[in-house]
């Protein structure tokens, strides 16, 4: 980052997307409290935002503050699905040209929405970060502006609006437990939630397919971290040493989930809950299912981020998950 958003950032972001961004549900989850014993929980709905993810939010906030001459030349982004369609979608609300770089790997309901809102997708690498190789190469050659879906203030700026909206609706929130790929949605949040109320305790929750940022808290540095296959692709990839500093400061906990515990979730999600989350937007659920999370008092706020998943994925994990329970 170029420099720290601070809470004002957040606000006037809030003010610049306004008209077009859903302010999602923060609706009283009965059946999960009932699943795990623990009173106010609430799901706060980012899979029902337009795009299904709530990545619209900063990738809008920045192509919005693009000056007259970066919007002729285009932008340029690399995603694992949801930041490519946020990308894709503010891009045609504002009439900028959009190049997208995904993993060869991306689900293919992730690619079509992105291309369908006119963007340019290319799949590039087996992963995200050769994926991010590839798009600065690409920018570069067309001196666009890199939209980074973790590291740009602008970005993140628009991502805390999340909480921003989690703190006008329950302001005695205890606990806000946030999916972390690169950092960008908890950091976003963390900046607004620390600052109106400190006392409330933010948890990150990684797959442990994927555990950069954990392995980065454990090192107190970022360090070299596996980029395993996982449900939660979403938040597969490296840490950042642009944001890490402010991830340090601000988030009290990461928790790790297994590939069971996010399908498990998933599954309850739809079964239990009506709602369907992929697995990036699952993983906090899933700590909370496998009773791996420590929760401060007061109500505890889940973020599911997103609801993008291949409808056949979907059925397989339900319809296992259903025999799983069946049998047990």
């Amino acid at each position: 980052m170029t420099k720290e958003i601070r809470p004002a950032d957040v606000f006037a972001a809030a003010r610049r997307i306004g008209p077009y961004v859903r302010r999602t549900p923060l609706e009283r989850c009965w059946a999960l409290e009932e699943e795990c014993g623990r009173p106010e929980v609430y799901l706060k709905l980012e899979n029902q935002q337009r795009t299904r993810s709530f990545k619209l939010r900063g990738a809008l906030n920045r192509v919005l503050a693009l000056s007259p001459a970066e919007r002729r030349r285009g932008i340029v982004a690399a995603s694992s699905g949801n930041h490519g369609q946020g990308v894709a979608l503010a891009a045609a609300l504002t009439g900028v040209k959009a190049t997208v770089v995904v993993p060869e790997v991306t689900p293919r309901v992730k690619v079509r929405a992105a291309e369908r809102w006119g963007a340019e997708v290319i799949c590039r690498g087996s992963n995200f970060d050769l994926a991010e190789e590839a798009a600065w190469e690409l920018r570069g050659e067309r001196d666009a502006t890199f939209v980074h879906p973790c590291t740009d203030p602008e970005v993140m700026a628009g991502q805390g609006t999340v909480g921003l909206e989690i703190m006008e609706e329950l302001p005695e929130a205890g606990t806000v437990v946030v999916p972390v790929g690169g950092g960008g949605l908890i950091g976003g949040i963390g900046v607004l939630l620390k600052a109106v109320r400190p006392a409330a305790k933010l948890v990150g929750v990684q797959a442990a397919a994927s555990p950069a940022v954990y392995e980065a808290f454990k090192a107190g540095r970022v360090v070299p971290s596996p980029v395993g296959e996982t449900l939660a692709e979403g938040l597969a990839g490296n840490a950042y040493e642009e944001t890490f500093p402010l991830l340090q400061r601000l988030v009290d906990e990461l928790v790790l989930v297994s590939e069971a515990e996010i399908a498990r979730a998933m599954a309850w999600l739809v079964l239990k809950a009506g709602q369907v989350v992929e697995g990036s937007g699952a993983v906090g659920v899933a700590a909370l299912l496998a009773g791996k999370l420590s929760l401060g008092a007061g109500p505890a706020v889940f973020v599911l981020s997103g609801g993008n998943v291949d409808a056949a994925t979907l059925q397989r994990i339900v319809a296992r998950e259903g025999r799983a329970d069946a049998a047990g």
